[in-house]
Parts: C-alpha cells; sequence; structure tokens
C-alpha cells in the first residue's frame, strides 16, 4: 500500500537476519531496473541474468539477488544483508 501512495520506486515489507524483501512495480520489459539502480548505489555491479536471479559483483564478492513475480503487477526480491554491510 505504501507503494502506492508514497509514489516510491520500491518499499521494504520484511527484514531478517539473511535478507530484506522488498517489493516494487512490476513495469513489464524494465521491471529489473529498479533493482539494478538500488544495487549500483550501494556500489555493486550488474553481470548477468540467471533465471530469476540478477548476479551483482563487488571487488571480489559475488551475490544473486532473488525476484519473484508477485501479481500481475508487483515483482518481490530479496537483499541479501552483506549488501548492506
Amino acid at each position: 500500500m505504501n507503494l502506492e501512495l508514497e509514489k516510491s520506486d520500491y518499499e521494504l515489507f520484511s527484514e531478517t537476519n539473511i535478507h530484506n524483501k522488498y517489493v516494487s512495480d512490476n513495469t513489464g520489459f524494465y521491471r529489473y531496473d529498479v533493482i539494478k539502480e538500488y544495487m549500483k548505489d550501494k556500489g555493486w555491479d550488474f553481470k548477468e541474468q540467471m533465471g530469476s536471479g540478477l548476479v551483482f559483483k563487488k571487488d571480489e564478492q559475488t551475490i544473486v539477488v532473488e525476484t519473484r513475480q508477485y501479481s500481475k503487477h508487483y515483482i518481490l526480491w530479496n537483499i541479501p544483508k552483506e549488501v548492506l554491510s
């Protein structure tokens, strides 16, 4: 609901010890652009897409951001905690 009311690109909706979960709009062909921009802001470079996972690299570290289509209009994505530290 915050995503629509705040007109933001994404919203955090869950935190665990392993990852943070976000939701963003499904914009069709460009649906992963918000995730790529988020990761770029954290210093990670996009490398490739493997199925529903987006692979990013920073220095010698590689991580995968898992995505899942929640509905016709929204995508869920998990950011590993090591990205945030």
